[in-house]
């Protein structure tokens, strides 16, 4: 293993987060279409932000700098990015009026969702640097994913309430997710404090 794997993780471990990307983005599409089984609950895992700063962030965890945990987020993101908009733009069209969007729009819309997977990359990767802090830092930073998921899910079921909008599938994945994620950051934030700091 050279220098610069050590650095940066060996190729079959890129290679690994970017299939896993490739899958990711697949996955999305074919769930928002009804293709796979539990389409109606995984919809709403990997169809919202929730299951791609989930999946970012597991790739980060590996990262032990702050570069290297933004790299890997991207070199899993970034490939679910492409695949999704270009799978996402065939399945439109097969499905809806026939028309698939120009070259144009499926480039505008991979930009879009490309500078959102920079910027989730940038925010995972600082809370996996932030996590290595001792004190208070560390254990704000151990709660944050979580926090901000419990968060969304309750903003996203409590939206759906006031716009009188019935979601089934909604109201059965935030049940779940809601408290998991609660629960989740309180773990995190006990384990940090009673951790000692990684090296």
């Amino acid at each position: 293993m050279s220098h610069e794997d050590g650095r940066d993780g060996s190729w079959a471990g890129r290679a690994l987060l970017a299939a896993l990307g490739v899958v990711l983005g697949a996955v999305n599409v074919a769930a928002n279409f009804g293709l796979v089984p539990g389409s109606f609950w995984l919809a709403k895992i990997v169809g919202v932000e929730w299951g791609w700063l989930l999946a970012g962030f597991a790739a980060c965890w590996g990262g032990r700098t702050w570069r290297e945990a933004f790299t890997r987020s991207m070199t899993l993101l970034l490939p679910a990015v492409i695949v999704y908009v270009i799978a996402d733009a065939v399945m439109i069209a097969r499905t809806v009026d026939g028309t698939i969007s120009g070259p144009a729009a499926i480039i505008i819309e991979g930009i879009f969702w490309s500078i959102a997977a920079v910027g989730a990359s940038v925010g995972l990767a600082t809370i996996r640097r932030l996590i290595r802090v001792d004190g208070p830092i560390g254990v704000l930073a151990a709660a944050a994913l979580p926090t901000y998921i419990a968060y969304s899910v309750w903003s996203s079921r409590r939206n759906l309430a006031r716009m009188n909008v019935d979601d089934p599938a909604m109201v059965d994945v935030a049940a779940v997710v809601l408290p998991s994620a609660v629960v989740v950051a309180i773990v995190a934030a006990a384990a940090r404090i009673l951790a000692p700091r990684e090296r």
